[in-house]
């Protein structure tokens, strides 16, 4: 018998939204299943070279998929669990698909055929029980961890510090990725400046002001849904102000004003 070991792990359970009720709606519809299907494989695309690199582990079956990191491998790079995320999101959200979900940090065992341990249960629980709204939440526990940990300063040193570029943003004292982070792109201009020069991706913004302003329309009348959707708008545009004068961003961008507020963390 193989020995099994529980390992310290970085562990990300997500869901991507809307699933249920297109099977319900579309049942055995062939076209929404290619609609669903691609979507799923075009967000996973986004983790296949770090998997393939061993970087992380990835298990995927549904609309759900895990996404593991070694914790002795983020000791100093703490910041690709972060990156891995947030690519998968703005993947789904591509296609058309908000997700959420939970990130937690803790005992996980994982191989090809079984996933066992408390970071798995604590984050499903962060993804059904406290996200709530369309995000990846953090445990206590992640935000702790990489707040201490140096590698998250040094990737927002080298970006300029600009706080849209932080990797957690907080709202009401719970945290989450800042997934439109991955809206930067390689600036090819030969006259910009920076070590890494970078623009805004300005269709993966502007679709994302879409999807949110028809899902505020769409749900006007049920306040309970109409609230993860308003949450999201005040997000997009305190991030669509953290980003004016950034190459390519422009004020059409931004969402009708909404008036709560959302921080990015400085030292990520």
């Amino acid at each position: 018998m193989s020995e099994v070991k529980i390992e310290k792990r970085f562990c990300a359970f997500i869901d991507m939204l809307g699933f249920k009720s297109i099977v319900t709606k579309n049942g055995n519809a062939n076209e929404a299943c290619s609609q669903v299907v691609n979507a799923l494989k075009a967000g996973l695309s986004a983790l296949e070279q770090p998997k393939d690199l061993g970087l992380i582990d990835v298990k995927s079956f549904s609309d759900n998929v895990l996404i593991s990191l070694r914790c002795d491998l983020g000791q100093v790079f703490v910041a690709p669990i972060f990156e891995f995320i947030c690519r998968y999101q703005i993947e789904l959200i591509r296609h058309g698909y908000f997700v959420r979900g939970g990130l937690a940090l803790g005992g996980l065992y994982i191989d090809e055929n079984a996933i066992y341990g408390e970071a798995l249960i604590e984050a499903v629980d962060i993804e059904k029980d406290q996200a709530i709204n369309p995000v990846v939440m953090l445990s206590q526990g992640v935000f702790d961890f990489a707040k201490t940990n140096s590698h998250l300063d040094v990737v927002s040193a080298v970006f300029n510090g600009r706080s849209c570029r932080s990797y957690v943003f907080e709202r009401h004292g719970r945290y989450f990725v800042n997934y439109l982070r991955a809206a930067f792109v390689p600036n090819d201009d030969p006259e910009a400046g920076g070590i890494f020069p970078t623009k805004l991706d300005v269709q993966v913004i502007a679709l994302h002001r879409d999807m949110i302003a028809s899902n505020i329309k769409m749900y006007s009348a049920s306040s309970k849904v109409l609230e993860k959707y308003l949450f999201l708008a005040v997000y997009h545009n305190k991030f669509c102000e953290e980003c004016v004068g950034v190459v390519g961003y422009n004020e059409s961008l931004k969402i009708s004003s909404f008036g709560d507020e959302v921080n990015f963390v400085k030292g990520f």
